[in-house]
């Protein structure tokens, strides 16, 4: 891998935060950052880093030669420099089995944990920039915080796993803004969700919407691509969770009454598994707590958002449990009212038989599934 080695290297201490004249008593400095280039302070400090570590007496790198970059400052003030061909290794959770040697699609990551650098040696003592090129985009991490703190070197990881994550999937982290606000609320309305799996057609799915063109036929495409093969890959995997496997005859009612594909057959997909989920999170909350009776809808959104944290850990993760609660509590636990005809199709509506039929279509049968399998990601594995 290029890698050169630069001795004298000034103690970074980091970057200022403010505007100061000369001998001022107070200057706030950021130690650790970690932004995208889609943020105006990234050119800033890149413009500063480049030329300090790239364009020295000794060593000169076009800056158009170099798509990514590691540098670690020593407490001696040495500085080793890396840059474009250093591997990188990147933690997963995958949705699937998956063999040695196989290639990995989008389509097979429920969540990306840490980012790692092979061959590269980082100390404790150690400063550490960094810079990786994700699809079209840039992330920049750096960490100069070292003069009463270790580097946290599984910190470093989880934090580019964050980055790494959020450009690979920005399309769907986009949004979830609030500048998508009103984008993100006409695709709720229909029921659809970035669920893990159909996070690598989410985007075509939003651009519809946000074009406001052939959202039927993007979205028919979406629902046609889960035929009993897709299904059954998604499927066997819930099995071997036993809140999940305890009420596998009835699911497979449902789904089998979904691939049937018929109209009525949709309507026994719904009327299963909308109650059927909610008997999976009742179950897992009884397995967790012991607590079996006068389970409220709060007990388990708070339930799905408190496991959300525990597995993945953070509120960034692909899996994004805290926007899924708040799915789970505005589409699938929506209350209803008749004498105001706000009757959607959700749990509550279906369980009381309040629901005109025509609303029990093939796209919310679809959704169900999708939300069954969303929730399994959230299950003690």
């Amino acid at each position: 891998m290029p890698h050169y080695k630069l001795e004298n290297v000034k103690d970074f201490a980091g970057f200022s935060a403010e505007n100061a004249l000369a001998g001022a008593t107070s200057v706030k400095i950021i130690t650790k950052d970690l932004i995208t280039s889609d943020d105006p302070n990234f050119y800033k400090r890149i413009d500063f880093i480049f030329p300090t570590f790239f364009n020295t007496t000794k060593y000169k790198v076009p800056a158009d030669g170099v798509n990514r970059f590691v540098i670690i400052l020593h407490k001696d003030s040495t500085a080793d420099v890396y840059f474009d061909d250093f591997a990188v290794s990147v933690e997963i959770k995958a949705k699937r089995n998956i063999a040695a040697g196989q290639a990995v699609n989008s389509s097979d990551i429920a969540d990306i944990r840490r980012v790692k650098f092979d061959g590269i040696n980082i100390d404790k003592t150690d400063k550490i920039i960094c810079c990786l090129k994700i699809g079209w985009k840039f992330a920049l991490f750096f960490d100069f915080g070292r003069r009463h703190t270790e580097l946290d070197i599984e910190d470093v990881q989880r934090r580019l796993g964050d980055v790494y994550r959020y450009l690979s999937f920005q399309y769907i982290y986009v949004t979830l803004e609030p500048s998508s606000e009103v984008l993100y609320k006409k695709i709720l309305k229909d029921g659809w969700f970035p669920f893990l799996e159909i996070a690598s057609e989410y985007k075509t799915l939003s651009e519809a919407y946000k074009n406001d063109f052939d959202i039927e036929g993007k979205t028919e495409a979406i629902v046609k691509s889960f035929d009993g093969a897709r299904i059954k890959l998604i499927t066997e995997k819930w099995w071997k969770v036993p809140v999940f496997g305890q009420k596998r005859k009835i699911i497979e009612a449902g789904i089998e009454a979904y691939l049937r594909g018929s109209e009525t057959d949709y309507i026994n997909c719904i009327k299963n598994l909308s109650s059927e989920l909610e008997g999976i999170l009742r179950s897992a909350i009884y397995r967790d707590t012991k607590k079996g009776d006068n389970v409220k809808v709060r007990d388990m959104l708070k339930y799905v958002k408190t496991q959300g944290v525990k597995i993945f850990g953070s509120g960034f993760a692909l899996s994004l449990p805290e926007p899924f609660v708040d799915y789970l509590k505005n589409a699938i636990f929506l209350d209803f009212s008749v004498e105001k005809g706000e009757v959607e199709l959700s749990r509550h509506s279906v369980n009381h038989g309040v629901v005109d039929s025509e609303k029990y279509t093939k796209y919310r049968a679809l959704q169900l599934i999708l939300v069954l399998d969303q929730i399994y990601y959230f299950m003690n594995q």
